[in-house]
């Protein structure tokens, strides 16, 4: 697919078929998120893949509730999606890299000096890979936040504290529906709006 043509046909798929997807197909998608860039090559992103139904089903007892599921119609079917990939990062592996002896000129050496938090601009030029990898494959693919269940997510998975959550994405085959999300209701500002040339 040209990467125009890739680029505006990604978008967020909320809603799923029953349909399995491959677990090459998963592969690549992470694959391609972990050549993002990365500050300093500390490479702090990592991710967690609920594959199988009893790994999904625990994901979703703790990162939702049912009643958020059967209530919000703009996701009716998300539980579907085949894969949830955990996005994770290790800040802690940021400050260390330039800490260290070839990075004597940075002044990046604690978590206060760095100017923006490199560790989650990493983590979204990963989600952001992965979302146009799953869009090539002709996938549908969901970001979305981890807001509870942080502490059961942890134990199921064996995730450590060094890593803090990003968020997930929710791979499977998109379901043709009409329903309406934020781009179909909101107008997509302008090229002139969004972007000043001097």
């Amino acid at each position: 697919m040209e990467f125009e043509t890739l680029v505006s046909r990604r978008k967020m798929v909320r809603s799923f078929l029953k349909e399995d997807i491959s677990d090459n197909d998963i592969e690549e998608v992470l694959r391609v998120a972990l050549r993002g860039p990365s500050a300093g090559f500390a490479q702090g992103v990592e991710f967690v893949v609920a594959r199988s139904q009893t790994a999904r089903e625990h994901f979703w007892s703790c990162a939702t509730t049912a009643r958020w599921l059967e209530d919000s119609k703009s996701h009716y079917g998300l539980s579907e999606a085949k894969a949830v990939l955990v996005v994770l990062v290790s800040k802690d592996r940021y400050i260390k890299r330039y800490q260290a002896s070839d990075k004597v000129y940075s002044t990046w050496r604690s978590e206060e000096s760095w100017p923006v938090p490199y560790w989650y601009f990493d983590a979204g030029a990963a989600v952001m890979l992965a979302l146009l990898t799953a869009t090539n494959l002709g996938l549908g693919a969901l970001f979305f936040a981890i807001d509870r269940g942080w502490d059961d997510l942890r134990a199921f998975f064996g995730i450590p504290e060094e890593l803090s959550f990003v968020g997930a994405i929710a791979l499977g085959r998109p379901a043709r529906s009409d329903r309406s999300g934020s781009s179909k209701t909101l107008a997509r500002r302008t090229f002139e709006d969004s972007v000043k040339i001097f």
